[in-house]
């Protein structure tokens, strides 16, 4: 599977779990796509039913771990969309919003069903 391998180290920048960028804010693909920053968290799965995006606090200072948005998706472009106002709505930065959306769609393809799961939803949304 040298092809799939490649193409997560495509989606996640400099190899599968590496963080992109650095700065303020991170992502890392592997298993998931997450897209993190100092107070949150936006990861996109893929299950057996569909692609799932899940929104949710993190750090010392916010308290526990909670959970602001989950959904499920049977598309990948409304999963990525979903995604990106996700991250649009933590960072309050269209350019970061636009860099996670790339880099979402980079990881969805690297999907072995991510297509499958596409081609079986069209004309069905969310």
């Amino acid at each position: 599977m040298p092809d799939e391998r490649s193409a997560q180290r495509h989606a996640a920048g400099e190899g599968t779990g590496t963080a992109v960028g650095g700065g303020q804010y991170d992502i890392t693909a592997g298993d998931a796509f997450t897209w993190k920053s100092d107070r949150a968290e936006v990861t996109l799965s893929l299950t057996g039913e569909g692609w799932v995006v899940q929104y949710s606090t993190v750090g010392r200072l916010l308290g526990p771990p909670q959970v602001l948005h989950q959904a499920r998706h049977r598309d990948a472009k409304h999963a990525t969309w979903d995604v990106m106002a996700r991250v649009q709505s933590a960072s309050n930065n269209e350019a970061e919003m636009v860099r996670a959306g790339h880099s979402a769609v980079q990881w969805i393809k690297s999907r072995p069903r991510w297509n499958e799961m596409s081609l079986n939803s069209q004309g069905s949304g969310r």
